[in-house]
């Protein structure tokens, strides 16, 4: 006597199979998505931190060429630097609101109008971000504001 088979081939997944793949992929959803934030924040702020080095280093020239760094002629000099904008003071006023690097602003001061020191600082335009303040000095190490220095 032969036994038949009683269940029928069947093409495709059953529901409890997409429900357990579709469980798989959602908690590796759920563990994925805060490590890449953590990357895209990192990466952020290691563009933040290569923007200080290169606008310290416009300074530098500037300062070679004009032996003082851009000043303000009534004391204190201290404007928000935008990514058309030279080193001419009078440029600030007329340029776009955009910035060097995304999510942060990025402003100079200066003291008189033959500075001889400079300071550029880096905010977060959203701190709830969890990205950090950046400040560098005419001596040209980007710090926290805690004065500790930064590694990139």
């Amino acid at each position: 006597m032969e036994l038949k088979n009683k269940h029928k081939s069947q093409n495709g997944f059953t529901l409890v199979e997409v429900l357990i793949v579709v469980g798989i992929l959602g908690i590796l959803a759920v563990l994925a998505i805060p490590s890449l934030t953590g990357v895209e924040r990192s990466a952020t702020e290691s563009a933040c931190i290569k923007s200080l080095k290169g606008i310290s280093d416009a300074e530098e020239i500037y300062y070679v060429i004009q032996k003082h760094y851009p000043g303000g002629e009534d004391g204190t000099h201290w404007f928000r630097l935008r990514s058309v904008d030279a080193l001419d003071p009078k440029i600030y006023i007329e340029s776009k609101n955009d910035t060097f690097v995304r999510g942060y602003s990025f402003f100079f001061m200066s003291i008189g109008p033959y500075a001889q020191a400079y300071s550029l600082i880096a905010y977060p335009i959203n701190i709830e971000l969890g990205m950090r303040t950046f400040v560098m000095k005419d001596d040209g190490i980007v710090r926290d504001p805690d004065n500790d220095p930064v590694r990139d």
